[in-house]
């Protein structure tokens, strides 16, 4: 076995220079320095450098929201540097600085926060529209600050009393735009909405399962099986529609369940959980409880979206909830006449005891909408959700990262709940009341989740909701909204004859449902679009493309829209995403994915509108003089074959 004597040969190596001077020996704790000063002086360096970043990112048109492509682009930047320059201590500030057994002076480590700011997005030139979460409010860095210097954890109450009674409000809170009765629920901060998803699935798991706890799958499959199911259909399954997050199969890969316990539910052409399909799944599940067929498995778990990351749509919960109602009536009348005509032969397979199936609402983007009074229909039904994610650092700007994840019945949580004496007191919720349950839940917060140190980040949302109130970030909501439909007038508009929006983007403003999302790309100049139809016929045949398969123009739209996405990355004064579209029967290929934050003025969004239509004429030309193509469709046979050849190159490509 080799020997790691990597560590050895460094501290070797290190040993031959000189002694560390005394600035890098740890302090006598006997005689600690005054940690207010330093504090202070540390803090107000870092505040001057913060200042000048975000004024000089909101003043000058000059700054790049972002600089670099990624961070293979900054380190080979750095270490290009590194090897042309270094400092007089032998840190190379702005290149690539290394790790080291000598400690960097203040004055270098301040340069080298400076260049860490320079290399970075900066959210603050409002320009920075790539996620959905973009430049935080202005108060929200004080409250970054106050949490570092209290350095608390939310992992039990008497740790962090202040703290963790200002998430309590907030879960409160929250719980009341919900509908929920604020005297039962329960909640807590979690490290993003992935985070907060996986837990309202573990959660799910324990409470429909009693044996999942300490048997896990072994003991919900044995107990599914005991009522004479077949191991196939012994499965656990989460239902999910097709334009939902990926952290819901993260969430069944987490809990050990595997991605085909994970059934896909088609879309409608806003983005929305199909409700038939939905029923028709059901039904198939209902139906085949006994076969080999790959719909086989117990559904306990429904996740519904409140504002998909592409589209904004938001399933309809109050339609899919009726839906979930009518199959548990369904199983449970089946599963009365089978056990009466049973007449305790145990022989003949059972039907299990109907389980209500967990409605889980992963409202991270879209939950913002519950403060306004006329954005709210949007959500209509969340109430009867059994839990609900909601990320405040997305619409409504809190810093990174602020996710909650609530439950309706605290006492859910408690499935959650080991040992850990030494750390979570109070009495056990195994043998207690509701109410004592919820009090226990209360002191050791950390107890819910399958974690332990907690950051205390609802404080920063609860602070801020107490400075804009409800009405205030129900206008913040709203305003973002109204952009959205003046960039959709603005496209159909003023650029109909270069730009097109999404269909299921059009379909949104049609039925009163578009969110912050606007998905556009340019459009087929008449020329091409001509040509299409000349040599390549059977694309009317199939406007639409067929399923999976994308048709040779939406190739061709794609392939422009990748295009110029890569040239507004380069020329860095806008960051956007691009994203491709699902229809339910077809592959429409890449839209540029537009989020109308309410942060970012009109002025910068139409800018950025016509940016995109600049980039997108000059693909379109620089491939009519490439391919010798005429744009007064005029074009015949020998174009029709460059064209042919061409789309050939980029379906490789893709």
């Amino acid at each position: 076995m080799p020997a790691c004597n990597g560590g050895n040969e460094v501290l070797a190596a290190q040993s031959q220079k000189a002694p560390l001077p005394a600035s890098a020996l740890a302090a006598d704790p006997a005689s600690p320095a005054d940690s207010a000063q330093e504090v202070q002086r540390y803090t107000l360096k870092a505040l001057d450098l913060l200042t000048n970043w975000i004024e000089k990112g909101e003043k000058d048109r000059a700054v790049p929201a972002c600089k670099w492509e990624n961070s293979t682009h900054l380190r080979n930047s750095r270490e290009k540097h590194s090897s042309s320059s270094s400092s007089s201590n032998g840190q190379n500030v702005g290149g690539d600085v290394q790790l080291s057994q000598v400690p960097m002076s203040e004055e270098a480590i301040f340069a080298f926060l400076e260049q860490t700011l320079e290399d970075s997005v900066n959210p603050w030139t409002h320009r920075f529209l790539d996620k959905l979460y973009t430049m935080p409010t202005t108060l929200s860095p004080a409250l970054e600050l106050m949490l570092g210097a209290m350095n608390a954890s939310g992992v039990v109450s008497s740790a962090s009393p202040a703290l963790c009674l200002a998430e309590e409000k907030a879960v409160e809170g929250l719980a009341r735009l919900i509908g929920w009765d604020v005297d039962k629920v329960d909640g807590l901060t979690m490290p993003g909405g992935s985070s907060s998803n996986v837990l309202a699935v573990q959660t799910a798991l324990g409470n429909a399962f009693p044996s999942f706890k300490r048997q896990g799958l072994f003991g919900v499959t044995e107990h599914l099986m005991s009522t004479g199911r077949s191991l196939k259909a012994s499965r656990p399954i989460i239902l999910t529609s097709e334009q939902s997050h990926y952290s819901i199969e993260k969430a069944a890969l987490a809990c050990g369940m595997g991605l085909e316990s994970v059934q896909k539910v088609k879309c409608d052409a806003n983005g929305r959980i199909n409700l038939a399909h939905l029923d028709e799944v059901l039904a198939g599940f209902e139906d085949s409880e006994e076969t080999d067929s790959s719909r086989t498995g117990f559904p306990f778990y429904i996740n519904l979206t409140a504002g998909t990351t592409i589209l904004g749509a938001f399933d309809d919960i109050q339609g899919a909830t009726e839906v979930i109602r009518k199959w548990e009536a369904r199983r449970e009348s089946k599963n009365s006449s089978s056990n009466g005509s049973s007449n305790g032969d145990r022989s003949s397979p059972q039907l299990p005891t109907p389980t209500k199936i967990w409605i889980h609402i992963d409202a991270s983007w879209g939950g913002p909408v519950l403060f306004s009074s006329s954005l709210r229909k949007l959500m209509d039904g969340v109430c009867s959700a059994d839990s609900l994610t909601i990320n405040p650092h997305k619409v409504l700007n809190i810093t990174q990262q602020c996710s909650f994840a609530l439950f309706r019945r605290a006492s859910d949580l408690t499935v959650n709940v080991t040992g850990a004496k030494y750390l979570f007191h109070g009495a056990s919720t195994s043998s207690t009341s509701d109410e004592e349950k919820r009090e226990f839940l209360r002191r050791n917060p950390g107890a819910k989740t399958m974690g332990c140190g907690r950051r205390p980040d609802a404080f920063k949302f609860y602070v801020e909701w107490l400075r804009v109130s409800t009405l205030g970030f129900a206008a913040h909501v709203e305003r973002g909204v109204g952009y959205a439909y003046s960039l959709v007038r603005l496209v159909e508009e003023r650029y109909a004859a270069t730009l097109e929006v999404a269909e299921a983007t059009l379909a949104g403003v049609q039925t009163g449902g578009l969110f912050l999302q606007v998905c556009f790309r340019p459009r087929l100049p008449r020329g091409i679009a001509e040509l299409f139809k000349l040599v390549l016929p059977d694309e009317d045949a199939e406007p639409n493309g067929r399923a999976g398969v994308p048709s040779r123009s939406y190739s061709l739209l794609s392939h422009s829209t990748h295009a110029l996405h890569a040239k507004l990355r380069a020329l860095g004064r806008f960051t956007v995403d691009k994203a491709p579209l699902a229809y339910p029967h077809a592959d429409v290929g890449y839209y540029i994915r537009l989020v109308a934050h309410p942060t970012t003025s009109l002025a910068l969004y139409e800018e950025l509108v016509g940016e995109v239509d600049r980039l997108g004429r000059e693909y379109f030309d620089e491939l009519s003089g490439k391919l010798k193509l005429r744009m007064d469709g005029t074009n015949g046979v020998a174009e029709g074959k460059r064209l042919k050849s061409y789309l050939d190159e980029i379906a490789v490509e893709e």
